[in-house]
């Protein structure tokens, strides 16, 4: 037998036993947007630097628009973390700290009329998207003063902006992926932190408040039962994971180096090295 046809048979069997032993599986596209800081203007000029952020997340959602038009069929876009809450609702609850007469009520009236605001001027960007699902979860900038308990003003944000979607387009989809517990959506379900899609599973795990002060005076039972949720969803999911947080899995290099300006500078030298070496950079950004 002549050589080359020798080669074209064993090229033949190498190929049936490749489409015979591959299991395949069907692909998912998305798109991840993250750190926007829509409202985390300076205090005095929020209103310039928060035209400016609208305008970019207009931006990204017409290039998102083009590139489903001219191409992948996008699941969902996942905003992972700091919309910027904070700045929303910090001013008012610092003047109620200042003036001891000021009532509860009218706190909770005027914190309420300020985010159903941003909210509504969110949803009319988010409602241009021709990707209709949009996922959803904190960041340390949309806690007050990166304090746990303080995480109520971003599930009362983003259930506004689900309603005002609504309003705007019935086709939206908006998804807190780290809803509330006491959220009929979530109940005693950890499975309400994922968005599943077919063997695909995408979970919310709420790190916001896991990121600058180490004081165990800080911690709490919810922080802890943040990642027992996850671990449930983990062990009860399909073939494919993926969990979106916000604080990175990095350590800061100027936190871990021990703070010297030269062992800062001997860190990042490393990272950097490691960086081109691997081919694999990060940005350190929360």
């Amino acid at each position: 037998m002549r050589p080359i046809l020798r080669f074209l048979r064993l090229f033949a069997l190498l190929v049936f036993f490749g489409l015979f032993c591959t299991r395949t599986y069907a692909q998912i596209k998305f798109i991840q947007i993250t750190d926007p800081h829509l409202y985390d203007g300076r205090k005095g000029v929020i209103g310039d630097d928060e035209t400016k952020s609208i305008a970019v997340l207009a931006d990204c959602i017409e290039t998102i628009n083009g590139l489903k038009k001219h191409g992948p069929d996008y699941r969902f876009v996942v905003v992972t973390g700091d919309l910027g809450i904070e700045r929303v609702v910090k001013d008012i609850l610092d003047a109620k700290r200042q003036k001891i007469d000021t009532k509860t009520k009218e706190v909770n009236d005027e914190v309420n009329g300020k985010v159903n605001e941003k909210a509504k001027q969110l949803a009319e960007s988010v409602v241009k998207s021709e990707v209709k699902t949009w996922l959803f979860i904190p960041g340390n900038n949309d806690l007050v003063d990166e304090l746990p308990n303080t995480i109520g003003y971003y599930h009362l944000f983003i259930a506004e902006l689900k309603k005002k979607c609504k309003e705007l387009n019935q086709d939206m989809e908006i998804v807190d992926l780290c809803p509330p517990d006491e959220s009929p959506s979530n109940g005693a379900d950890s499975k309400s932190i994922s968005y599943v899609a077919g063997d695909y599973t995408f979970v919310g795990f709420n790190d916001s408040s896991f990121k600058n002060n180490n004081e165990s005076s800080r911690l709490s039972n919810n922080q802890i039962k943040y990642v027992d949720d996850v671990k449930r969803v983990l062990s009860n999911s399909g073939p494919f994971v993926y969990v979106f947080f916000h604080v990175p899995e990095i350590d800061d290099p100027y936190l871990a180096s021990g703070a010297p300006d030269d062992k800062l500078v001997e860190t990042i030298n490393t990272r950097l090295s490691n960086a081109q070496t691997t081919g694999i950079g990060y940005a350190y950004s929360a």
